[in-house]
């Protein structure tokens, strides 16, 4: 990337950082409203042990909150002139 023009290079660093920044955050709040639906279901999981089937879809979330951040992370960072 880096013979690629600064400004191109910059630009081209914030559409990435603003894409994964949408889909993970899409990500996360489909994660957390899968979670919501299946805990006001009361859905449960039954094989060896029996737990809420809302458990199984907090990793989904917690996963794409976290790549939100890192994202918009990233995203101020470029934008601040301080690049990758």
């Amino acid at each position: 990337m880096r013979s690629v023009a600064a400004p191109v290079r910059k630009a081209l660093e914030v559409l990435a950082d603003l894409v994964g920044l949408g889909v993970s955050l899409l990500l996360a709040w489909h994660g957390l409203r899968v979670a919501l639906d299946s805990a006001a279901q009361g859905g449960l999981v039954f094989k060896v042990l029996v737990f809420p089937e809302w458990w199984l879809n907090l990793p989904l979330l917690f996963g794409a909150s976290l790549l939100a951040i890192e994202f918009a992370r990233r995203l101020a960072q470029t934008l601040r002139g301080g690049g990758h």
